[in-house]
């Protein structure tokens, strides 16, 4: 048995899934992606907190789809079927952030002998990412370090130094002064990131950079930016963007706490 084989079997997709509509062939994969995708794109409300359920709704994909595909599948494809498959499940993976579905991926080119550099040079990056990012002191997201942030009494922004919103907020904040209350700005970095890259730049040296979303349970909506407050441990408001209420609510939070 060769080595992609081996890990094929060893992989988390041991599960049999009933053959879902629209998934027998890279084309259809790719197509069903797209369509979750549109579906699910407008974020809706649950108990007062916005939500964007397109994660839970790709995990689902990735298990009844992909996963299906790769074990199902011994087939040999074309570059074009290559490149349909590899956008499948990296579309996937920009929600999900998944390992598995990168992982899985890359056994079935293995085992199936379809080889896709482009593939490769994309787990290079992944991979190398995580191994910087886990020499790094912080006690965000990898391994479910999430247990290591206080929410005592935090304010978490989701931000991102590419937003207009975001930097008007962090300027309109300053140098905020709280005895009790933690304000941490969170970046979701996007799946190509280069951490060695980012810390260049001053104005980035305050966020906090999230990769591996799962870590991350009671953060159903990214949008930047997005307001987080926690007091004793529990979510208690949530303000999406940089309007007069987000500005009214840490106004008044930062003063009490003071």
């Amino acid at each position: 048995m060769s080595m992609w084989l081996l890990v094929f079997y060893l992989l988390n997709i041991d599960g049999i899934f009933e053959e879902p509509p629209l998934c027998d062939s890279p084309e259809s994969i790719l197509s069903e992606a797209r369509l979750i995708e549109r579906k699910f794109n407008s974020p809706i409300y649950e108990n007062g907190i916005l939500i964007d359920k397109r994660r839970d709704v790709f995990l689902d994909f990735e298990k009844s789809c992909l996963f299906y595909y790769f074990k199902n599948s011994n087939e040999l494809i074309n570059e074009k079927q290559k490149h349909l498959l590899f956008s499948a499940a990296k579309k996937s993976f920009f929600y999900t952030r998944n390992i598995d579905v990168i992982s899985n991926l890359g056994a079935y080119f293995g085992y199936t002998g379809n080889r896709y550099e482009v593939f490769e040079r994309f787990t290079r990056g992944i991979y190398y990412y995580k191994s910087k990012f886990d020499g790094k002191e912080s006690f965000l997201s990898e391994g479910g370090n999430e247990h290591l942030l206080s929410k005592k009494n935090t304010i978490l922004i989701i931000s991102s130094p590419y937003c207009g919103f975001s930097n008007g907020l962090i300027s309109w904040l300053g140098n905020y002064n709280s005895e009790s209350l933690d304000v941490i700005f969170l970046y979701k970095a996007p799946i190509d990131f280069n951490i060695d890259n980012f810390y260049i730049s001053d104005k980035n040296k305050n966020y906090k950079i999230v990769f591996d979303v799962s870590a991350w349970s009671d953060i159903k909506y990214w949008g930047t930016p997005t307001v987080y407050y926690y007091r004793n441990d529990v979510l208690v408001k949530q303000f999406v963007g940089f309007t007069e209420e987000t500005k009214e609510f840490l106004t008044n939070a930062l003063k009490e706490k003071k």
